[in-house]
Protein backbone atom coordinates (compact mmCIF):
# COMPACT_ATOMS: atom_id res chain seq x y z
CA UNK A 1 0.00 0.00 0.00
CA UNK A 2 2.59 2.00 0.38
CA UNK A 3 4.03 1.84 -2.97
CA UNK A 4 1.09 2.54 -4.27
CA UNK A 5 0.20 6.07 -2.11
CA UNK A 6 3.43 7.85 -3.87
CA UNK A 7 2.41 7.38 -7.32
CA UNK A 8 -1.42 8.85 -6.36
CA UNK A 9 0.14 11.87 -4.29
CA UNK A 10 2.88 12.80 -7.30
CA UNK A 11 -0.35 12.64 -9.99
CA UNK A 12 -2.16 14.72 -6.89
CA UNK A 13 0.65 17.51 -7.11
CA UNK A 14 1.23 17.48 -10.90
CA UNK A 15 -2.66 17.76 -11.30
CA UNK A 16 -2.29 20.70 -8.68
CA UNK A 17 0.25 22.16 -10.45
CA UNK A 18 -0.81 22.13 -13.93
CA UNK A 19 -4.40 23.77 -12.70
CA UNK A 20 -2.26 26.56 -11.16
CA UNK A 21 -0.06 27.25 -14.42
CA UNK A 22 -3.86 27.15 -16.66
CA UNK A 23 -4.85 30.27 -14.29
CA UNK A 24 -1.54 32.21 -14.42
CA UNK A 25 -1.81 31.70 -18.22
CA UNK A 26 -4.94 33.00 -18.13
CA UNK A 27 -4.88 35.80 -15.84
CA UNK A 28 -1.97 36.93 -18.18
CA UNK A 29 -4.04 36.42 -21.31
CA UNK A 30 -6.65 38.91 -19.82
CA UNK A 31 -4.00 41.58 -18.80
CA UNK A 32 -2.22 41.77 -22.28
CA UNK A 33 -5.70 41.98 -23.93
CA UNK A 34 -7.46 44.44 -21.77
CA UNK A 35 -3.74 46.60 -22.17
CA UNK A 36 -4.30 45.98 -26.01
CA UNK A 37 -7.95 47.14 -25.73
CA UNK A 38 -7.06 50.28 -23.80
CA UNK A 39 -4.32 50.88 -26.07
CA UNK A 40 -6.73 51.15 -29.12
CA UNK A 41 -9.65 52.81 -27.34
CA UNK A 42 -6.50 55.91 -26.68
CA UNK A 43 -5.06 55.28 -30.02
CA UNK A 44 -7.13 57.28 -31.96
CA UNK A 45 -7.64 60.59 -30.07
CA UNK A 46 -3.75 60.57 -29.86
CA UNK A 47 -3.54 60.25 -33.50
CA UNK A 48 -6.04 62.70 -34.39
CA UNK A 49 -4.23 65.19 -31.74
CA UNK A 50 -0.85 64.33 -33.65
CA UNK A 51 -2.65 64.73 -37.18
CA UNK A 52 -4.73 68.11 -35.94
CA UNK A 53 -0.99 69.43 -34.91
CA UNK A 54 0.19 68.73 -38.05
CA UNK A 55 -2.51 70.46 -40.05
CA UNK A 56 -2.24 73.09 -37.61
CA UNK A 57 1.49 73.90 -38.39
CA UNK A 58 1.14 73.09 -42.34
CA UNK A 59 -2.04 75.55 -42.13
CA UNK A 60 -0.37 78.21 -40.01
CA UNK A 61 2.57 78.46 -41.80
CA UNK A 62 1.78 79.24 -45.08
CA UNK A 63 -0.67 81.86 -43.49
CA UNK A 64 2.49 83.53 -41.51
CA UNK A 65 3.93 82.96 -45.20
CA UNK A 66 1.60 85.25 -46.28
CA UNK A 67 1.54 88.03 -43.75
CA UNK A 68 5.53 88.07 -44.03
CA UNK A 69 4.72 89.07 -47.95
CA UNK A 70 1.65 91.36 -47.24
CA UNK A 71 4.28 92.74 -44.45
CA UNK A 72 6.69 93.24 -47.29
CA UNK A 73 4.45 94.87 -49.66
CA UNK A 74 3.47 97.47 -47.70
CA UNK A 75 6.93 97.98 -46.05
CA UNK A 76 7.91 98.78 -49.34
CA UNK A 77 4.68 100.88 -50.51
CA UNK A 78 5.24 102.93 -46.87
CA UNK A 79 8.91 103.16 -47.77
CA UNK A 80 8.95 103.96 -51.43
CA UNK A 81 11.57 101.07 -52.40
CA UNK A 82 10.45 100.38 -55.62
CA UNK A 83 14.07 100.15 -57.24
CA UNK A 84 13.65 96.66 -59.02
CA UNK A 85 13.73 95.32 -62.32
CA UNK A 86 10.90 96.89 -63.55
CA UNK A 87 10.59 95.97 -67.11
CA UNK A 88 7.50 95.90 -69.10
CA UNK A 89 8.25 92.37 -70.19
CA UNK A 90 8.14 91.05 -66.75
CA UNK A 91 4.06 92.55 -66.61
CA UNK A 92 3.12 88.97 -67.22
CA UNK A 93 5.26 87.27 -65.23
CA UNK A 94 4.42 89.80 -62.15
CA UNK A 95 0.41 89.87 -62.39
CA UNK A 96 0.95 85.43 -62.34
CA UNK A 97 3.19 86.24 -59.25
CA UNK A 98 0.39 88.06 -57.75
CA UNK A 99 -2.45 85.91 -58.36
CA UNK A 100 -0.83 82.73 -57.08
CA UNK A 101 0.27 84.75 -53.41
CA UNK A 102 -3.39 85.74 -53.32
CA UNK A 103 -3.34 89.43 -53.71
CA UNK A 104 -3.82 90.22 -57.01
CA UNK A 105 -7.76 91.14 -55.79
CA UNK A 106 -6.12 93.79 -53.58
CA UNK A 107 -3.47 94.57 -55.84
CA UNK A 108 -3.01 97.52 -53.32
CA UNK A 109 -5.99 99.63 -52.21
CA UNK A 110 -3.63 102.56 -52.79
CA UNK A 111 -3.63 101.75 -56.79
CA UNK A 112 -7.58 101.44 -56.45
CA UNK A 113 -7.55 104.86 -55.35
CA UNK A 114 -5.30 106.70 -57.99
CA UNK A 115 -2.20 105.99 -56.86
CA UNK A 116 1.20 106.29 -59.07
CA UNK A 117 4.18 105.27 -58.49
CA UNK A 118 7.41 106.72 -59.80
CA UNK A 119 11.01 105.62 -59.86
CA UNK A 120 13.98 106.25 -61.54
CA UNK A 121 14.81 102.80 -62.16
CA UNK A 122 10.80 102.44 -63.77
CA UNK A 123 9.91 102.60 -67.18
CA UNK A 124 7.53 105.57 -68.86
CA UNK A 125 5.56 102.43 -70.20
CA UNK A 126 4.60 100.26 -67.03
CA UNK A 127 1.45 100.61 -65.66
CA UNK A 128 2.04 103.16 -62.56
CA UNK A 129 1.73 100.01 -60.24
CA UNK A 130 3.93 99.96 -57.20
CA UNK A 131 4.64 96.31 -59.15
CA UNK A 132 5.37 98.70 -62.68
CA UNK A 133 6.18 101.93 -61.39
CA UNK A 134 6.76 104.81 -64.13
CA UNK A 135 10.08 106.43 -64.84
CA UNK A 136 9.34 110.08 -64.68
CA UNK A 137 7.31 112.40 -63.00
CA UNK A 138 5.74 114.22 -66.44
CA UNK A 139 4.36 110.91 -67.60
CA UNK A 140 2.84 110.23 -64.30
CA UNK A 141 1.04 113.22 -64.59
CA UNK A 142 -0.15 112.40 -67.74
CA UNK A 143 -1.38 109.51 -66.74
CA UNK A 144 -3.54 110.66 -63.59
CA UNK A 145 -4.75 113.59 -66.25
CA UNK A 146 -6.45 110.16 -68.20
CA UNK A 147 -7.08 108.99 -65.11
CA UNK A 148 -9.27 112.15 -64.21
CA UNK A 149 -10.79 112.46 -67.75
CA UNK A 150 -12.02 108.94 -67.02
CA UNK A 151 -13.36 109.62 -63.71
CA UNK A 152 -14.05 112.81 -63.01
CA UNK A 153 -12.78 114.75 -60.25
CA UNK A 154 -10.70 111.71 -59.23
CA UNK A 155 -7.82 112.72 -56.65
CA UNK A 156 -4.22 110.80 -57.94
CA UNK A 157 -1.73 110.25 -55.48
CA UNK A 158 2.10 110.61 -57.21
CA UNK A 159 4.44 108.59 -54.95
CA UNK A 160 8.07 109.65 -55.74
CA UNK A 161 10.75 107.04 -54.65
CA UNK A 162 13.87 108.42 -53.89
CA UNK A 163 16.33 109.68 -56.78
CA UNK A 164 17.04 112.69 -58.65
CA UNK A 165 14.24 113.80 -61.34
CA UNK A 166 15.17 116.40 -64.19
CA UNK A 167 15.91 116.62 -68.32
CA UNK A 168 18.58 113.60 -67.96
CA UNK A 169 16.65 111.64 -66.66
CA UNK A 170 13.57 112.57 -69.33
CA UNK A 171 11.60 115.35 -67.58
CA UNK A 172 10.29 118.49 -68.74
CA UNK A 173 11.86 121.47 -67.82
CA UNK A 174 8.74 123.16 -66.70
CA UNK A 175 6.13 120.65 -65.45
CA UNK A 176 2.99 121.54 -64.86
CA UNK A 177 0.71 120.28 -62.09
CA UNK A 178 -3.26 120.06 -62.85
CA UNK A 179 -5.78 120.06 -60.12
CA UNK A 180 -6.48 117.39 -57.88
CA UNK A 181 -3.13 115.79 -57.88
CA UNK A 182 -0.97 115.03 -55.02
CA UNK A 183 2.87 114.36 -55.61
CA UNK A 184 4.60 113.22 -52.13
CA UNK A 185 8.40 112.15 -52.14
CA UNK A 186 10.63 110.24 -49.55
CA UNK A 187 12.33 113.72 -48.17
CA UNK A 188 15.61 115.71 -48.97
CA UNK A 189 16.20 112.14 -50.89
CA UNK A 190 13.65 113.13 -53.56
CA UNK A 191 15.33 115.84 -55.93
CA UNK A 192 12.97 117.66 -58.50
CA UNK A 193 15.70 119.62 -60.84
CA UNK A 194 11.95 121.38 -62.64
CA UNK A 195 10.04 124.10 -62.26
CA UNK A 196 6.84 123.07 -60.98
CA UNK A 197 3.38 125.36 -61.69
CA UNK A 198 0.83 124.43 -58.79
CA UNK A 199 -2.71 124.41 -59.65
CA UNK A 200 -5.75 124.29 -57.47
CA UNK A 201 -6.25 121.42 -54.63
CA UNK A 202 -2.77 120.45 -55.59
CA UNK A 203 -0.42 118.90 -52.46
CA UNK A 204 3.20 118.91 -52.76
CA UNK A 205 5.07 117.53 -49.87
CA UNK A 206 8.50 115.48 -48.81
CA UNK A 207 11.00 116.67 -51.52
CA UNK A 208 14.05 119.10 -52.24
CA UNK A 209 13.52 121.03 -55.47
CA UNK A 210 16.78 122.26 -56.64
CA UNK A 211 17.89 125.20 -58.62
CA UNK A 212 14.12 125.55 -59.67
CA UNK A 213 10.97 127.38 -58.84
CA UNK A 214 7.67 126.38 -57.25
CA UNK A 215 4.83 128.82 -58.26
CA UNK A 216 1.16 128.46 -57.11
CA UNK A 217 -0.58 130.67 -60.00
CA UNK A 218 -3.63 132.86 -60.02
CA UNK A 219 -5.75 130.78 -60.99
CA UNK A 220 -6.76 129.24 -57.96
CA UNK A 221 -10.09 130.08 -56.70
CA UNK A 222 -11.88 126.92 -55.36
CA UNK A 223 -9.89 123.89 -53.43
CA UNK A 224 -6.63 124.36 -51.18
CA UNK A 225 -2.95 123.69 -52.49
CA UNK A 226 -0.89 123.00 -49.93
CA UNK A 227 3.16 122.69 -49.73
CA UNK A 228 4.68 120.27 -46.86
CA UNK A 229 7.86 119.77 -46.32
CA UNK A 230 9.12 120.82 -48.49
CA UNK A 231 13.40 121.85 -49.09
CA UNK A 232 14.15 124.34 -51.22
CA UNK A 233 17.95 124.30 -52.44
CA UNK A 234 19.04 127.89 -54.24
CA UNK A 235 15.52 127.94 -55.94
CA UNK A 236 12.55 130.13 -54.69
CA UNK A 237 8.85 129.82 -54.44
CA UNK A 238 6.26 132.06 -55.39
CA UNK A 239 2.59 132.28 -53.95
CA UNK A 240 -0.22 134.16 -55.82
CA UNK A 241 -3.19 132.75 -54.42
CA UNK A 242 -5.05 132.71 -50.76
CA UNK A 243 -6.18 129.48 -50.57
CA UNK A 244 -2.37 128.33 -50.63
CA UNK A 245 -0.87 126.83 -47.49
CA UNK A 246 3.21 126.43 -46.87
CA UNK A 247 4.57 124.42 -43.33
CA UNK A 248 7.64 122.88 -42.44
CA UNK A 249 9.32 124.74 -45.43
CA UNK A 250 13.22 125.28 -45.88
CA UNK A 251 14.74 127.76 -48.23
CA UNK A 252 18.34 127.65 -48.06
CA UNK A 253 21.29 129.12 -50.50
CA UNK A 254 18.96 130.78 -53.16
CA UNK A 255 20.86 133.95 -55.01
CA UNK A 256 17.74 134.22 -56.86
CA UNK A 257 15.41 137.32 -56.68
CA UNK A 258 11.98 135.15 -55.75
CA UNK A 259 13.69 133.13 -52.85
CA UNK A 260 9.78 133.54 -51.01
CA UNK A 261 7.60 135.97 -52.98
CA UNK A 262 3.62 136.45 -51.57
CA UNK A 263 2.48 138.29 -54.49
CA UNK A 264 -1.06 138.86 -53.43
CA UNK A 265 -3.89 137.76 -51.58
CA UNK A 266 -4.11 135.75 -47.93
CA UNK A 267 -1.86 132.55 -47.60
CA UNK A 268 -0.85 130.94 -44.59
CA UNK A 269 2.60 130.10 -43.52
CA UNK A 270 3.71 127.94 -40.78
CA UNK A 271 7.41 127.15 -39.80
CA UNK A 272 9.45 128.74 -42.45
CA UNK A 273 13.02 129.05 -42.43
CA UNK A 274 15.65 130.80 -45.09
CA UNK A 275 18.84 131.14 -44.69
CA UNK A 276 22.03 132.06 -47.02
CA UNK A 277 20.54 134.24 -49.09
CA UNK A 278 23.61 135.69 -50.46
CA UNK A 279 24.15 138.31 -53.04
CA UNK A 280 24.29 137.49 -57.00
CA UNK A 281 27.60 138.55 -58.13
CA UNK A 282 26.72 138.58 -61.38
CA UNK A 283 23.67 141.33 -61.29
CA UNK A 284 23.16 142.67 -57.42
CA UNK A 285 19.69 143.80 -57.98
CA UNK A 286 18.93 140.48 -57.72
CA UNK A 287 19.74 140.60 -54.26
CA UNK A 288 18.11 143.68 -53.11
CA UNK A 289 14.45 142.43 -52.98
CA UNK A 290 15.04 140.22 -49.74
CA UNK A 291 14.64 136.88 -48.68
CA UNK A 292 11.16 137.16 -48.00
CA UNK A 293 9.02 139.77 -50.46
CA UNK A 294 5.37 140.48 -49.59
CA UNK A 295 3.62 142.21 -52.57
CA UNK A 296 1.14 145.35 -52.24
CA UNK A 297 -1.48 143.49 -52.29
CA UNK A 298 -0.59 140.55 -50.51
CA UNK A 299 -1.90 140.12 -45.98
CA UNK A 300 -0.07 136.80 -45.53
CA UNK A 301 -0.31 135.36 -41.89
CA UNK A 302 2.55 133.93 -40.91
CA UNK A 303 3.61 131.85 -37.50
CA UNK A 304 7.09 130.90 -36.64
CA UNK A 305 9.49 132.26 -39.47
CA UNK A 306 13.26 132.19 -39.09
CA UNK A 307 15.81 134.17 -41.86
CA UNK A 308 19.40 133.88 -40.97
CA UNK A 309 22.72 134.97 -42.78
CA UNK A 310 21.19 136.67 -45.23
CA UNK A 311 21.33 139.63 -47.33
CA UNK A 312 18.31 141.09 -46.35
CA UNK A 313 15.18 139.56 -44.28
CA UNK A 314 11.89 140.93 -45.24
CA UNK A 315 10.92 143.48 -47.73
CA UNK A 316 7.37 144.30 -47.06
CA UNK A 317 4.82 146.68 -49.30
CA UNK A 318 1.75 144.66 -48.24
CA UNK A 319 -0.45 144.05 -44.94
CA UNK A 320 1.25 141.21 -42.71
CA UNK A 321 0.95 139.35 -39.86
CA UNK A 322 3.82 137.08 -38.30
CA UNK A 323 3.62 135.57 -34.88
CA UNK A 324 7.41 134.48 -33.93
CA UNK A 325 10.03 135.84 -35.90
CA UNK A 326 13.79 135.57 -35.71
CA UNK A 327 16.46 137.35 -38.11
CA UNK A 328 19.68 136.16 -37.55
CA UNK A 329 22.63 137.53 -38.26
CA UNK A 330 21.73 139.72 -41.67
CA UNK A 331 22.73 142.26 -43.44
CA UNK A 332 19.73 143.85 -42.68
CA UNK A 333 16.40 142.90 -41.02
CA UNK A 334 12.72 144.44 -42.35
CA UNK A 335 12.39 146.85 -44.98
CA UNK A 336 9.05 148.27 -44.89
CA UNK A 337 6.53 150.13 -47.06
CA UNK A 338 4.01 148.95 -46.10
CA UNK A 339 1.98 147.93 -42.72
CA UNK A 340 3.53 145.08 -40.42
CA UNK A 341 2.65 143.44 -37.70
CA UNK A 342 4.65 141.55 -34.97
CA UNK A 343 3.87 139.69 -32.12
CA UNK A 344 7.10 138.34 -31.32
CA UNK A 345 9.92 139.33 -32.59
CA UNK A 346 14.24 138.86 -31.96
CA UNK A 347 16.30 140.58 -34.35
CA UNK A 348 20.01 139.80 -33.97
CA UNK A 349 22.30 141.87 -36.15
CA UNK A 350 25.54 140.31 -38.21
CA UNK A 351 28.59 142.42 -36.84
CA UNK A 352 28.22 143.91 -40.04
CA UNK A 353 24.82 144.75 -40.63
CA UNK A 354 22.68 148.49 -41.75
CA UNK A 355 20.19 148.40 -39.72
CA UNK A 356 17.46 146.32 -37.63
CA UNK A 357 14.13 147.94 -38.89
CA UNK A 358 14.40 150.14 -41.96
CA UNK A 359 10.32 151.92 -42.04
CA UNK A 360 9.85 154.02 -44.91
CA UNK A 361 7.88 157.26 -44.44
CA UNK A 362 4.56 155.20 -45.96
CA UNK A 363 4.63 152.17 -43.62
CA UNK A 364 4.01 151.33 -39.96
CA UNK A 365 5.15 148.35 -37.63
CA UNK A 366 3.57 147.24 -34.74
CA UNK A 367 5.42 145.03 -32.50
CA UNK A 368 4.19 143.40 -28.89
CA UNK A 369 7.40 141.86 -27.73
CA UNK A 370 10.52 142.56 -29.08
CA UNK A 371 14.00 141.09 -28.23
CA UNK A 372 16.87 142.97 -29.81
CA UNK A 373 20.74 143.19 -29.46
CA UNK A 374 20.96 145.54 -26.35
CA UNK A 375 18.07 146.99 -23.80
CA UNK A 376 18.63 150.55 -25.35
CA UNK A 377 16.99 151.12 -28.60
CA UNK A 378 19.28 152.75 -31.00
CA UNK A 379 17.52 154.96 -33.87
CA UNK A 380 18.99 156.44 -36.85
CA UNK A 381 17.38 158.84 -39.80
CA UNK A 382 18.45 157.35 -42.66
CA UNK A 383 18.65 153.65 -44.07
CA UNK A 384 21.79 152.98 -44.97
CA UNK A 385 22.00 150.46 -48.89
CA UNK A 386 22.43 147.25 -47.61
CA UNK A 387 23.70 146.07 -51.12
CA UNK A 388 26.90 148.13 -50.16
CA UNK A 389 30.08 147.48 -48.51
CA UNK A 390 29.60 150.67 -46.49
CA UNK A 391 28.44 150.22 -43.08
CA UNK A 392 27.39 153.07 -40.50
CA UNK A 393 29.49 152.88 -37.24
CA UNK A 394 26.37 152.86 -35.28
CA UNK A 395 24.13 150.23 -36.55
CA UNK A 396 20.58 151.26 -35.55
CA UNK A 397 17.72 149.34 -34.33
CA UNK A 398 14.96 151.28 -35.99
CA UNK A 399 15.99 153.46 -39.11
CA UNK A 400 13.92 155.70 -41.43
CA UNK A 401 10.76 156.68 -39.97
CA UNK A 402 11.23 155.18 -37.03
CA UNK A 403 8.32 157.08 -35.33
CA UNK A 404 5.89 155.01 -37.09
CA UNK A 405 7.30 151.94 -35.53
CA UNK A 406 5.63 151.57 -32.02
CA UNK A 407 7.19 148.80 -29.58
CA UNK A 408 4.75 147.75 -26.44
CA UNK A 409 7.37 145.39 -25.14
CA UNK A 410 10.99 145.45 -25.22
CA UNK A 411 12.30 142.06 -23.57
Amino acid sequence: MKLSRQPMMRNLLLISLIAIMQSSCTLLFHSSESDRESDIATSPEEDSSITDEEDDSSRSSPNSEVSESEKTSEDEEGGFSLNRDTNPSDKKNNQSESGKDGRSEATNESEKKGDLFVTVSGDDHNSGSIRQPLRTLTEAIEKATEMQEEKRDQEVVIKLDRGTYSERSGEDKDIKIPSDISIVGTGDNTIVLANLELSSNVLLQDLQVKDHKVTVGEEITEGKTVLKNLFVNDGGVEIASSNVQLSDINLKGASREDVLLIASENPRLNNIKIENRYQNPVNSSYSSLGSLIIGSEASPQITNLKIQNSLLGINNEGNSAIKNLELVGNRAGIYNEGEITLEEVTISKAEKSHYGICNQDEGTVLIETAKLDSSSITEADDCTNFSGNSYPDTIPDLAGNYESIFIENLD
